[in-house]
């Protein structure tokens, strides 16, 4: 093999070819590109999911005046009777108005209460009827809300503000979850206290007429799974300011 003189050696070394460079500008049109494609992605997505919502019937809340106050008051229509709801807006407002935008556009009709515990509470919300899932008005789950509440079933003409926290009493509503900021449609109504759910569940409203029917319900039949042997169902749910 012939020897490579120095100087040849440079020579050749002037002919190779450096690493590729890419201009300024072909940098800042990738960028470009790149910004365009994220944000083709995101309305993407939220197309489909306007078009999930509509597919199950979810529309924006329908306010109960022009200041977008939300409404106070929830009556859930079940086969067992009438039970009346005081909705804690001011302290809970994303939780209340999923559950209210919700109960408007039906998506609680014919809902079984799948969950019934003895001294403990009855659980409802998902439209299948096995506490498997459920979704928000969101397409998926949303944080919790641990605020002061007037829930207490003996003062409801007082202020929410009155009280330093969110409690667990005997008819209160709630949301159920599978963890931290995990909400989505479940709910249920206690009717014992049940300290041990503060601030792991957020409490959004009390029953403040048919506790008799939420007592009554409390005691069907159920099987090993705690569901009752025959349905009870939410007919429908009604929205309103006053009761």
């Amino acid at each position: 093999m012939a020897r490579i003189k120095p100087q040849a050696l440079l020579i050749q070394s002037k002919r190779k070819k450096g690493p590729a460079r890419f201009s300024k500008i072909t940098i800042l049109a990738c960028n470009i590109l790149l910004v365009l494609l994220v944000l083709s992605m995101f309305a993407v997505h939220r197309r489909n999911l306007k078009k999930r919502h509509e597919s199950l019937g979810l529309h924006d809340l329908q306010e109960s005046d022009a200041t977008g106050r939300l409404p106070g008051y929830a009556i859930l229509n079940t086969t067992k009777g009438l039970i009346y709801l005081k909705l804690f807006g001011d302290v809970a407002p994303k939780t209340v108005k999923n559950f209210v935008v919700l109960s408007q556009n039906g998506y609680y009709n014919g809902v079984q209460f799948h969950r019934v515990i003895k001294n403990f509470m009855i659980q409802g919300g998902h439209p299948k009827g096995d506490g498997t899932g459920g979704e928000s008005i969101w397409g998926g789950s949303f944080e919790d809300e641990f605020n002061p509440s007037c829930c207490r079933s003996s003062s409801l003409k007082r202020s929410s503000k009155d009280w330093d926290i969110l409690k667990h009493e005997p008819f209160t509503l709630s949301m159920a979850n599978h963890g931290p900021n995990t909400n989505g449609s479940q709910f249920f109504i206690t009717t014992v206290a049940t300290p041990h759910l503060d601030n792991t569940h957020t409490v959004f409203g009390c029953v403040v007429q048919g506790q008799s029917v939420v007592k009554e319900i409390e005691g069907v039949e159920t099987d090993e799974h705690d569901r009752p042997r025959l349905p009870v169902v939410i007919e429908s749910i009604s929205i309103s300011d006053e009761i």
